[in-house]
């Protein structure tokens, strides 16, 4: 079994898969399937997922046990509490989450019992918008902030 664990919404049943990402070249298009890790059927299942909504694994969990993903919102309570989104930065080779002032890097073993996944931007429309530039979150009182 693959280290490496994928998530995308099917394009019909729109609910997340999981499982081992496949891109394919489909007589010139593009097309991202996820195979289920966890289904043994004969042939090999593969179901064609929304490439905008496919993001991998941090291999970490929040403080209940939930597995962290890219495009994930995480919010941060202790002190103060905090918002931001689960993103993968090429130029450094790591997750880490964004955030209104900035962002905070995700190293392998982290410590995430502070932190809770409360949605993520592929189906809690109303956290986010996104933008060219940055992230703007719509909280549900309709209140603006940008991040």
């Amino acid at each position: 079994m693959s280290r490496f664990k994928f998530r995308g919404i099917d394009k019909i049943t729109k609910e997340f898969i999981y499982g081992n990402l496949i891109i394919h070249n489909k007589k010139g298009k593009i097309v991202y399937y996820i195979q289920d890790v966890f289904d043994y059927r004969f042939p090999i299942v593969l179901q064609e997922v929304i490439p905008e909504t496919v993001g991998q694994s941090t291999g970490l969990f929040d403080k209940n046990g939930n597995e962290i993903f890219e495009g994930d919102v995480l919010q941060y309570d202790y002190e103060i509490k905090i918002k931001g989104i689960v993103k993968w930065i090429d130029d450094e080779a790591l997750f880490s989450i964004h955030y209104e002032s900035g962002k905070y890097g995700l190293f392998a073993g982290e410590d995430m019992s502070l932190f809770e996944v409360i949605g993520n931007i592929h189906e809690e429309a109303w956290l986010w918008i996104w933008t060219n530039v940055d992230f703007i979150f719509i909280e549900q009182n309709h209140t603006l902030s940008q991040w």
